[in-house]
């Protein structure tokens, strides 16, 4: 089952900013991003607690998502560089 990609106001706005100052590490979490669609628990994302929330490291960079399994949707909530991790 494919699901929908939804992007917060604020997760993309973060997006847009990374792609100003990063274009080859915003084009590793956009294809990253686009791979939750079909499969929206891959091996290296966790769940965080008992919540619908899931982060997935990408590199040097984290996909904060929760899953909407009801609307078989992903909605995007926050993506940034790993504390302390260098430039991918």
């Amino acid at each position: 089952m494919t699901h929908t990609i939804v992007w917060t106001a604020p997760a993309m706005t973060e997006y847009r900013n990374l792609r100003g100052q990063d274009r080859p590490g915003a084009a590793v979490v956009s294809d990253a991003v686009r791979s939750l669609a079909e499969d929206p628990r891959p091996a290296a994302s966790r769940q965080l607690g008992s919540t619908a929330f899931r982060r997935l490291r990408v590199g040097s960079f984290r996909v904060l998502y929760r899953l909407d399994d009801e609307a078989s949707a992903v909605v995007i909530e926050h993506i940034g560089r790993v504390p302390g991790a260098g430039p991918d």
